[in-house]
């Protein structure tokens, strides 16, 4: 197959795509709404005595938006007693603390309107891997959370496209919006926590979004490649040798040297040494480099944080592009002050999701034409206060600048109880492996200023902020080594075919200028790792269920399902290319006709999952959950997780039951998400291309199908969805 990129070259080819794109526009207002519920104060709630427990969602795309989404599920369908009442164990969590992806459920569940929390998160559906049928994972009931989660993202691309082509509207605000938020009723343009967008009264848990400060708005983004980190972390590489080495378990470095076989070559001695990073060296750096750095941020329904220290930011220039210095001082600001410019929910969940800049540092995007790209490189600004008693337009972006688990939110937040899912995505395990014990390691040595003398910091990693500047805890708290403590007992839960469960207590937290924490507070942190099918969970499911790979067994030796639909549960993968002109094939991939040379084009912006996938990781982390409510042994008995009842039973007033909804089938009369074998023709629906299928949409509350596309339905839908896009650009450009 031969592909290429091409910019519209005619005045006739910019007027018929033109003419094309005009009709999308009819539909940019059909926003749904829903019904009038109760309005919650959050801050009463934030006002309330007692300790706080919160729950942090980890970033990573669509993938992350599932494993989290299916985890509040787990915890949905457990049950508490408060006050005598009986209560969904989500109720116990005073916070929900998302990252990147993570904000996708985070948001979606505080805020989905004309709806319940149970009908949201699908709590009446399967549980026990027994109850798993072949039928069950094909269906996702569209009225819930995670039927976005398997959808195409090109329709909603196509409409923030045009939508930015002819009216200036926010791209990324627009995509999160279409996507997300509107296929669970939430209006657009509407202040957060107004009457139009309340807070559900049964989404207890205050919703708490990071995201990171990225520079002047002037200089977006191109200071993000150019100037963001540099100096910084070059200087933080420089000072590594001097730092102290930290001596991790020789089981851990017996499994981190397999990976040698994995990269295929040798590790040099230096690869098998760690060292903890100083935070005063990580300051010092941020320091000599003028601060160019990304800024956390995080942001409640009513408050935006900043507390990184005071400092006089400089920024180096962009081509001819200057800015002046930012004089930063440490703030907490209205989210619904115009004057700051958050306001709106769809802009509070683009903010914790944007990943414009990395799409625009791609080598793929990078070679889409310009009218494109500079439709993409809008910032999103807020004008946030200065020490000189003025405002400054400053760009933001993803929170996985800085951070990667939602948890320094929470401890900024003084939170002292914390349950974080952690979990690497499809991409993840393809470069590290299905080790949970490499996993462990990889997504919590951060928290304590671990990291490897042999591998240096990348600076031009989208990712290095969160590795030097999340040290939240002392690795020797309670005078034993945190780290090595956690990979034994991930260890011990995997060698039982537990959940990978693990609590830290009494985790002393250490002042972090990043984040403005302060030392002297106390964290309970357990860790929900997510990484491949716990054995106990695999062993009762059935072959038909999910039928193995030939000649293969259901799941293989590090754990995952040999079955191609489900080979990445619950580690999908949720990005990929997506080819809008292409050859046409026969069902065996035969070309039939082939294309000319320059009609092909290949683009990253395709985020849905699969549906086999989706499924499972709803069965399998709502599994866990109950599972480990009462606690996990070990193989010889011991008791090495003390259970979720015992951390909710914490929170005052709260007696823990574990009362449990049958778990049955979605019923006949709900509406689903289906996968069939051939297409569903249906009157007035809508097709889009997601890879090697097609989506068709039934009217509101009807069955939404997704099956094998024709060659010939998939070209004219490449067309089709192509010339809107650039008939929007063509606009543009006139």
């Amino acid at each position: 197959r031969r592909r290429c990129c091409r910019r519209p070259t005619t005045a006739y080819h910019l007027t018929m795509r033109l003419l094309l794109a005009l009709p999308l526009t009819l539909l940019l207002e059909d926003a749904r709404t829903a019904g009038a519920v109760s309005v919650r104060s959050a801050k009463a709630r934030k006002a309330e005595e007692g300790p706080k427990i919160g729950l942090a969602l980890q970033g990573g795309s669509i993938t992350a938006a599932n494993i989290c989404g299916s985890t509040m599920r787990g915890f949905q369908q457990q049950k508490i007693t408060v006050n005598g009442e009986e209560k969904p164990a989500m109720d116990a969590f005073d916070y929900t603390a998302g990252l990147s992806g993570g904000n996708f459920a985070n948001l979606m569940y505080a805020y989905a309107q004309g709806t319940t929390s149970d009908d949201l998160l699908d709590v009446g559906g399967i549980v026990d891997p027994e109850d798993i049928t072949a039928e069950s994972l094909r269906t996702v009931p569209e009225n819930s959370m995670f039927a976005p989660f398997v959808r195409s993202v090109i329709p909603s691309i196509i409409r923030a496209v045009v939508g930015a082509a002819l009216f200036k509207w926010d791209f990324w605000v627009q995509v999160v919006y279409y996507h997300f938020l509107e296929p669970v009723g939430i209006p657009a343009n509407k202040t957060i926590g107004s009457e139009d967008v309340p807070q559900r009264e049964d989404a207890k848990p205050m919703p708490v979004v990071e995201f990171s400060m990225t520079g002047p708005s002037e200089l977006y983004p191109e200071w993000i490649y150019q100037h963001m980190n540099q100096e910084a972390v070059a200087d933080i590489n420089a000072a590594a040798v001097n730092q102290s080495t930290v001596e991790l378990s020789p089981f851990f470095i017996e499994r981190w040297q397999a990976l040698e076989e994995m990269w295929g070559f040798t590790f040099p001695p230096s690869y098998l040494e760690f060292y903890q990073m100083s935070p005063e060296v990580v300051l010092e750096a941020a320091k000599k480099s003028g601060w160019q750095v990304p800024v956390p941020a995080f942001a409640t329904p009513e408050e935006i944080h900043m507390p990184f220290v005071d400092a006089t930011m400089e920024f180096d220039p962009v081509s001819n592009v200057t800015a002046e210095p930012l004089n930063f001082k440490p703030f907490v600001a209205g989210t619904t002050d115009p004057a700051v410019g958050m306001v709106t929910l769809e802009r509070l969940l683009a903010f914790g999701t944007a990943l414009v800049p990395i799409l625009l540092n791609g080598e793929v995007v990078s070679a889409l034409p310009q009218e494109f790209k500079d439709l993409l490189s809008v910032p999103l600004e807020l004008n946030i206060p200065t020490s000189d008693n003025s405002q400054r337009s400053m760009a933001f972006a993803d929170g996985g600048y800085n951070d990667r688990s939602g948890i320094p939110a929470l401890v900024s937040l003084k939170c002292p109880t914390i349950v974080s899912v952690l979990f690497p995505t499809g991409g993840g395990i393809n470069v590290l492996g299905r080790d949970p014990v490499i996993w462990i390691y990889n997504s919590i040595a951060v928290l304590f200023g671990v990291t490897n003398r042999g591998i240096p910091l990348n600076a031009a990693s989208f990712s290095v902020g969160m590795d030097y500047g999340v040290h939240m805890f002392d690795l020797f708290s309670n005078g034993e080594n945190q780290l090595n403590k956690a990979i034994e007992i991930i260890r011990k839960q995997h060698e039982a075919g537990n959940p990978l469960i693990v609590t830290l207590e009494n985790l002393d937290v250490i002042a972090n200028p990043f984040w403005g924490t302060e030392a002297g507070e106390k964290v309970d942190l357990t860790i929900i790792l997510a990484v491949g099918i716990p054995k106990r969970f695999s062993d009762r499911i059935s072959l038909e269920a999910a039928p193995p790979a030939p000649n293969q067994t259901l799941v293989d030796e590090d754990g995952f399902f040999t079955n191609p639909d489900l080979n990445y549960a619950p580690n999908s993968l949720s990005s990929r290319n997506i080819v809008l002109f292409e050859d046409i094939t026969d069902d065996e991939g035969n070309v039939i006709i082939p294309l000319e040379e320059e009609t092909t084009i290949e683009i990253p912006l395709e985020f849905a999952l699969g549906v086999e996938e989706t499924r499972m990781t709803n069965f399998l982390m709502s599994w866990i959950v109950k599972d480990a409510w009462d606690g996990l042994k070990d193989v010889d008995g011991n008791v090495i997780f003390g259970g979720f009842k015992s951390i909710l039973d914490t929170a005052e007033g709260a007696e823990v039951t574990t009362a449990m909804p049958a778990a049955t089938t979605p019923a006949a009369t709900t509406p689903v998400v289906e996968v069939t074998t051939t297409t569903t023709e249906t009157s007035g629906a809508e097709v889009v291309v997601a890879d090697d299928t097609a989506m068709t949409t039934d009217a509101p509350g009807e069955v939404m199908t997704k099956g094998t596309s024709s060659p010939a339905t998939r070209m004219v839908v490449s067309v089709f969805a192509a010339a809107l896009a650039m008939g929007a650009l063509a606009f543009a450009a006139l």
